[in-house]
């Protein structure tokens, strides 16, 4: 499978920086790329000269590329969980979601998770991922009942956070 990715070097968004002056994009982005061999994801590259994000902010940080997405497929975009756990730097709607009709820029919803620092995003710095996904045509179909399962109507939490019971089918009764 090809994935077709299309440069906008044409496509330049202002941002302003912390100190009100216009930062444009460069001319040129990165293409993403697979770091190893077994990666499933391609890294996302900013596309952005410099944009600082303070603690518990979000801005939308532009890649410089769109993509054609096979249909049949969707693209989601995550958050790379080195960056997440050193720098707080995570995507506030994760996982972006990416249709296989979308021909707009790629970009990323960037958020400084951290409550003290500063997170700066510098150009050609890999801010998150995309993982392209099969999405199979489903038909939705109305129905008056639905079968029952164990955890049926159960909702958030309603499996607990820690096994109750002790697996003991290794030990044996004496009769």
């Amino acid at each position: 499978m090809k994935l077709k990715i299309k440069l906008l070097s044409d496509h330049i968004p202002v941002l302003l920086d912390e100190d009100g002056e216009t930062n444009l994009n460069p001319p040129e982005a990165y293409i993403p790329k697979q770091q190893t061999p077994g990666a499933a994801a391609f890294d996302l590259y900013a596309n952005v000269n410099r944009v600082a994000l303070l603690p518990g902010e979000r801005k939308l940080i532009s890649t410089g590329i769109s993509v054609a997405i096979p249909e049949g497929f969707c693209g989601l975009v995550l958050p790379r969980s080195g960056l997440t756990l050193t720098a707080g730097l995570g995507v506030a709607n994760s996982p972006g979601l990416i249709d296989s009709d979308y021909r707009g820029e790629v970009c990323v919803v960037a958020h400084n998770m951290t409550e003290t620092e500063t997170v700066v995003i510098e150009r050609g710095m890999r801010i998150a991922q995309l993982l392209l996904l099969q999405t199979p045509e489903i038909e939705l179909h109305v129905v008056d009942e639905l079968n029952e399962t164990e955890r049926n109507e159960g909702g958030f939490g309603s499996t607990g956070v820690k096994d109750t019971e002790q697996d003991t089918s290794d030990e044996t009764e004496e009769s």
